[in-house]
C-alpha cells in the first residue's frame, strides 16, 4: 500500500525539512560572512545572506535581479583575475579560494576572501555553486601597517650601518683638515682649500647625524621635559622660521605630564615640523602646536605594533597648507623620500624626526588629505613620577698635556693615524696597534716602557676586558 501525502511519515519529513531550512536561514542571515548560492552555470543568484549589504553597500534585492552585473562590483585592477578564477569553478572541479577588492556606492574600498565550491548530486550531476565571503579589509590594513613598520625597521638598519661607517670616514677627513688650519698661514690658498673641505665635512657630518638619528644610533641625553616649556622656549624661533604671513598658535594643555627625552633632539624634531608647514604653506596659513595626555588603549596600539597601550603625551603640529594624499604620506618617513624639487632638500627631515620619536619610545603618525593641511601627531612615554632631575652639562674643560705612555688601539688606519698624530699633539707618547695582538705584542717589546693608559675601541678576538687582564699581565712583568 502506498502512503498517502498526508501519512504522518510525509509530515515528519516536510517538518524535518522545514526546520532544517529554518536552521540554515538563522545561520546564514547572522554570520558575518556572505554566503552566497548560485545556479549549475552561475546566472542565478539563489540566495546570498544579508552579510551582503553590510560588506558591499548595496541591496541583496540588486544581486537577485542582476547578477549578471556582480563583476562591476569588482575593483577593475581585480576583475579579469577574479572572473578567470570564477570560470574554472564552472568549468572543471577545483574550487576558488582567493582575495580581491571591491568598490561600494560611496566609493570605498574594501578587500575581501572568497572561497567557492561546486555542489553535485548522488550521481555526480552539478546542481550548484556555494560559497562564503570574508571581509579582510582590516587584516590587509594590519597587514600593510606591519609590513610598512618592517620595512623601515630594514631601512633603519641599513641607514644607520652606513652613516656608522661614513661617519669614521668623516672623521678622518675633519680631523686631518683642521690640522691643515693648524699648520697652514692664514690668507694663503691651502689654507681657503682646507677650509672648504673642512666645511663640507661638516655638512655631511650634519646628514650623517640625521641617518644615525633615523636608524636609533645616535646617542640621545634624556631628561625630564615639560613639552609645553619646550614649545615656550623654541616660540620665537618657530615664529622665525614660519615668516609674518604665519599665524603660530600654542595651546598647552593644563597639567601636562612630563616626558623622558633629549631636549635638543625633540627640538630638533619641532623645528623639522615647523619647516615642512612652511614650505606646505607658501602663501601663509595658520601654524598650531599643541599638547595633551592621552591613554593609548589595547585597539589602538593594535594598529602599531612598535606601541605598547599605555600613558603618553601627545604633541600634534597641525598646519592649513595643501597636504598630501595616501601616495605621498605612506612613504613620508622613508629616508631621502621627498616631495620638493631637486637641490631644495635631502629628504632626511622627516626620517630623522620618526628616527628620534621612535628611538625615545614613542610613536608619530600622519594625517592629510589634499586641500585639508596635514597634522603630525607625536606620543613620548610619560616620564616616571620621581624621575630624576636633569643634570647639567658640564663646560669644556681645557685639554690635557703630559709626557705619559698611551698604547692605542684602533682598527681603522686613518682613524688611529689622526688620533695618535692629536695624541702626540698633546705631548703623549703613542703606541698604535691595529689589534689586539698587535698591542700585546708592541707591549712586549723589549725597551717598549711603562704603558700608563689604554685607549682601545671593542677590538677582536679579545674583548676589552680581556685584553686589559692580557695587558696588566704583560706590562707588570719586570723589564730588562
Amino acid at each position: 500500500m502506498v502512503n498517502s501525502p498526508t501519512t504522518p511519515d510525509r509530515v515528519s519529513r516536510a517538518e524535518a525539512l522545514g526546520e532544517s531550512d529554518e536552521r540554515f536561514h538563522q545561520l546564514a542571515d547572522h554570520i558575518t560572512d556572505a554566503f552566497w548560492i548560485r545556479s549549475p552555470d552561475m546566472h542565478e543568484v539563489q540566495y546570498v545572506s544579508p552579510a551582503f549589504e553590510r560588506i558591499w553597500g548595496r541591496p541583496v534585492e540588486e544581486l537577485y535581479a542582476h547578477p549578471e552585473q556582480w563583476n562591476t562590483f569588482i575593483l577593475p585592477e581585480d576583475r579579469e583575475r577574479v572572473e578567470r578564477a570564477f570560470a574554472t569553478l564552472t568549468t572543471g572541479e577545483s574550487g576558488v579560494d582567493l582575495d580581491y577588492r571591491i568598490v561600494r556606492p560611496d566609493g570605498e574600498i574594501r578587500s575581501v576572501h572568497v572561497r567557492g565550491f561546486q555542489v553535485r548530486d548522488a550521481a555526480g550531476a552539478l546542481i550548484r555553486h556555494v560559497g562564503i565571503v570574508t571581509d579582510i579589509t582590516e587584516r590587509k590594513r594590519l597587514e600593510s601597517q606591519l609590513f610598512q613598520s618592517q620595512k623601515l625597521e630594514t631601512v633603519g638598519k641599513l641607514a644607520g650601518g652606513v652613516a656608522h661607517e661614513f661617519n669614521s670616514i668623516l672623521t678622518t677627513i675633519i680631523g686631518q683638515s683642521d690640522l691643515l688650519l693648524l699648520e697652514l698661514p692664514a690668507g694663503s690658498p691651502m689654507f681657503q682649500s682646507a677650509t672648504v673641505i673642512s666645511q663640507a665635512a661638516t655638512r655631511a657630518a650634519t646628514l650623517t647625524r640625521q641617518l644615525l638619528a633615523y636608524g636609533r644610533k645616535q646617542m640621545l641625553r634624556p631628561e625630564r621635559l615639560d613639552l609645553n616649556a619646550v614649545l615656550v622656549r623654541m616660540d620665537a624661533a618657530v615664529r622665525h622660521v614660519m615668516g609674518r604671513g604665519t599665524e603660530v598658535r600654542l595651546i598647552p594643555a593644563d597639567g601636562l605630564h612630563a616626558v623622558k627625552a633629549d631636549a635638543g633632539q625633540v627640538e630638533q624634531v619641532i623645528m623639522n615640523m615647523a619647516m615642512n608647514a612652511c614650505d606646505a604653506m607658501p602663501r601663509g596659513g595658520t601654524l598650531t602646536l599643541s599638547t595633551a595626555d592621552v591613554t593609548l588603549d589595547p585597539e589602538y596600539v593594535s594598529r602599531v605594533p612598535e606601541l605598547k597601550a599605555g600613558a603618553y603625551v601627545m604633541l600634534a603640529i597641525a598646519d592649513t597648507g595643501a597636504g598630501m594624499g595616501p601616495a605621498v604620506t605612506s612613504h613620508l618617513f622613508e629616508p631621502f623620500f621627498t616631495t620638493k624639487g631637486v637641490g631644495q632638500g635631502t629628504g632626511l627631515g622627516l626620517s630623522t624626526c620618526y628616527g628620534i620619536v621612535r628611538q625615545s619610545g614613542g610613536h608619530i603618525s600622519v594625517e592629510s588629505e589634499p586641500g585639508q593641511g596635514t597634522t603630525f601627531r607625536i606620543y613620548l612615554p610619560r616620564a616616571e613620577p620621581q624621575a630624576e632631575a636633569a643634570t647639567q652639562p658640564l663646560g669644556a674643560p681645557e685639554l690635557p698635556r703630559g709626557t705619559e705612555t698611551i698604547l692605542l688601539i684602533e682598527s681603522d688606519p686613518a682613524l688611529r693615524e689622526i688620533a695618535a698624530v692629536l695624541l702626540r699633539r698633546l705631548g703623549y707618547t703613542v703606541l698604535a696597534a691595529a689589534d689586539s695582538l698587535e698591542a700585546r705584542a708592541l707591549a712586549e717589546e723589549p725597551g717598549a716602557g711603562h704603558v700608563d693608559l689604554v685607549f682601545s675601541e671593542g677590538v677582536k678576538p679579545l674583548s676589552p676586558s680581556a685584553l686589559a687582564r692580557r695587558l696588566r699581565t704583560v706590562l707588570d712583568q719586570p723589564r730588562t
